[in-house]
């Protein structure tokens, strides 16, 4: 015991901590990954409304190759509305014309229930991206934020009936897990919220994100109808 208590043992354990973390700072990084990792599956889980519909294997047997026809999307949305849904999230890619000619159908459909599209960041921008709006204080701090050169985006008739648009991008960790994504980035100067971000915006009836930047980048979000609660779990997000 008295030997755990030397100064000597401290400072060798110090000693002992710094070489690892210059050695072999990928081995440090995955453990500390793998402690939060520990922490969130520990978690007792959350009750929540949230449901995910999959379109399987079974589902590609039934109604033919992927990507279906977007007739099938355009029944997916009208059926989840008619068993009460309250907000639908497509996460499905639509930047080309449907080879079975039924854009139209499917852009009605978004256009009369409420549905959130996805895009992503590329290389180089497809189609007109939906550009929510964001309120930006510290807007000098811009460049602090994640860019990307392009972004993907569905075909026009989809995107522009579409209540919301949101960016699915993620930051991989060094070991190849995907357990961050940016909640907004840029692309061509354009700020776009994350599909997260997005789905609180439109859930919400907002019809901006309100962003705060310095020059570490973004120090807080902000949707503006909902109270200090959110406000600091998207804070606590951020951190």
């Amino acid at each position: 015991m008295k030997k755990l208590l030397n100064p000597w043992t401290a400072l060798l354990t110090l000693f002992i901590c710094i070489v690892i973390r210059s050695i072999n700072p990928s081995f440090v990084e995955s453990v500390r990954l793998r402690y939060f990792d520990t922490l969130i599956t520990s978690k007792v889980p959350t009750p929540n409304e949230i449901y995910t519909v999959n379109i399987d294997e079974d589902s590609l047997n039934k109604y033919g190759q992927w990507p279906l026809p977007r007739s099938e999307y355009s029944y997916i949305i009208q059926e989840l509305y008619k068993r009460n849904a309250g907000l639908v999230i497509l996460d499905v890619l639509m930047p080309e014309r449907d080879r079975f000619g039924e854009d139209a159908l499917l852009a009605k459909t978004i256009a009369k229930y409420p549905v959130i599209l996805a895009n992503i960041p590329a290389e180089k921008t497809k189609n007109n991206p939906k550009v929510p709006g964001a309120v930006i204080i510290g807007s000098e701090f811009e460049d602090k934020i994640v860019k990307y050169p392009g972004l993907i985006a569905n075909v026009p008739a989809l995107e522009e009936n579409a209540i919301g648009v949101g960016s699915v991008n993620t930051m991989p960790e060094i070991d190849g897990v995907n357990r961050r994504a940016p909640l907004v980035s840029t692309v061509e100067g354009k700020i776009y919220p994350s599909l997260a971000m997005e789905v609180l915006r439109v859930a919400a009836g907002d019809s901006t994100v309100q962003i705060k930047l310095n020059e570490n980048g973004v120090e807080k979000m902000r949707i503006p109808s909902f109270g200090p609660n959110y406000n600091r779990l998207i804070r606590s997000c951020l951190d």
